[in-house]
């Protein structure tokens, strides 16, 4: 990723205002080599993953800061702080979508644009996805965060197996496509609000989004025009093709960021309850279900984490802590490896008091002597409450394939908000089925303790 960053200074782009003052004076031809530049550099710019840690992710598009839910570049870069906070601690490595992939298709269709709210929705989106990537600059720096890239190499037999591979997962997703939208239904509620938007509205964390904006109306919604505000029945959901602008990009994330990652070792991280639920139909089995439930159970602690601090510190901090977050993050291995096929729940418990718990006791003790290192915003109580499905532990098992032979797969992390309630974690949402063990990780009220 070094010529990407070269590449931006050498025009004048190190820091994310520079982005807004250098975009503004380029005419359209030069804003479109911009992009198509930007995306030659990062698609070509991954690197492999060197290990197999529980530590490896793999994220959803909403959490690396794509443009859902909000393509606001402000409201993008608050939502990439969650992930790459916690990946400065604690991962090892973190895979991201590439933010220009849409520069590919933008390509195969020679940058045409309908109207001048199409062209403005293009520069916004690439400007936010440089300003994403400067963010992320210290993870990548670093080797903590990549790029998977789709525009790779396969000799003629590799490749056919990868088609055919893409077919019988796209075949799966096809065939429950009606639970998706059944389960979308009963969840959210979707209202035309004025001529071009459409509300989102119930559980919030199940879809990430709250409103859908159309560029131009289509002409099927036109009759519905007349009775805003009108909210759509689950039958005018599926006649319309509301569910698709929702359910299509979740399923592309999990096709791209969790079902392809081949080989990878790495475990699914995304902040859409929706995504578990279609985990579910795609496959679980009752004997792995009661082991997840156990390890929830079980394995449940707390993690010290900093809100507010810059990258650039957190890392500093793991850098200069090296010992600590290694040794914790092998404990974890450790306990998995040794209650993997457990049910017992109080003897999982047993197992991570003694090995996790005390690892745990130094990360505390190692935050608090750091207080001073962060900021007054950044030394702050946090409740970081997530669902973490470790990788390659449990098979997934999608519509009856034989996954050993078909794919490598990881499992799927669920991280909440940051929120600003800081006197109790969030449960658990009975909404999330899952296809993978998991366990609840909480991260503390140590920061800002003396």
């Amino acid at each position: 990723m070094e010529r990407f960053y070269e590449y931006l200074q050498s025009i004048g782009i190190s820091d994310p205002p520079d982005v807004f003052e250098v975009v503004q004076k380029l005419s359209i031809e030069k804003i479109i080599d911009l992009a198509i530049e930007c995306y030659k550099l990062t698609e070509t710019s991954a690197e492999k993953l060197s290990n197999d840690s529980v530590f490896n992710f793999s994220a959803s598009s909403t959490l690396s800061g794509g443009i859902r839910p909000c393509s606001d570049v402000e409201c993008r870069v608050k939502n990439i702080y969650e992930l790459a906070s916690f990946a400065a601690l604690y991962a090892d490595r973190v895979v991201i979508p590439n933010p220009f992939e849409h520069i590919y298709h933008r390509l195969s269709s020679g940058f045409e644009f309908s109207n001048e709210e199409q062209l403005y929705f293009f520069i916004n989106t690439l400007v936010g996805d440089i300003v994403v990537m400067l963010n992320l600059k210290p993870l990548v720096e670093n080797k903590i965060l990549t790029i998977n890239p789709q525009l790779r190499s396969y000799c003629k037999g590799c490749w056919e197996r990868r088609l055919s591979e893409q077919k019988k997962i796209q075949k799966a997703f096809k065939k429950v496509e009606g639970g998706a939208i059944d389960d979308l239904n009963r969840n959210i509620k979707f209202t035309l609000d004025t001529k071009n938007t459409v509300v989102a509205e119930g559980n919030k964390n199940y879809i990430g989004q709250d409103v859908l904006r159309f560029a131009i109306l289509p002409k099927e919604f036109n009759p519905y025009t007349k009775l805003i505000p009108h909210t759509f029945s689950a039958a005018e959901v599926k006649k319309l093709g509301l569910w698709e602008p929702v359910i299509v990009p979740i399923f592309e994330d999990l096709i791209l960021q969790k079902y392809s990652m081949l080989g990878t070792n790495t475990a699914y991280l995304t902040n859409r309850e929706m995504e578990a639920d279609i985990i579910y139909h795609l496959g679980h089995q009752a004997k792995e279900r009661s082991k997840e439930k156990a390890m929830i159970d079980g394995l449940a602690h707390e993690l010290p984490f900093v809100g507010g601090a810059s990258l650039d510190t957190l890392i500093k901090v793991r850098i200069q802590e090296a010992e600590s977050f290694v040794v914790y993050r092998d404990s974890v291995k450790k306990t998995l490896e040794e209650t993997g096929d457990e049910t017992d729940v109080k003897i999982i418990k047993r197992v991570a008091k003694e090995i996790i718990e005390p690892q745990l006791n130094k990360l505390n003790q190692v935050v608090r002597g750091h207080r001073n290192d962060f900021n007054s915003k950044g030394v702050r109580k946090v409740v970081f409450n997530s669902l973490l499905f470790t990788a390659g532990l449990f098979a997934n098992n999608i519509s009856g394939l034989d996954i050993k032979a078909l794919l490598a797969l990881g499992g799927a992390y669920k991280l909440a908000n940051i929120v600003d309630d800081f006197s109790e974690a969030r449960k658990i949402p009975t909404q999330v089925k899952n296809s993978d063990y998991y366990f609840l990780w909480k991260l503390g009220k140590v920061v800002g303790k003396q």
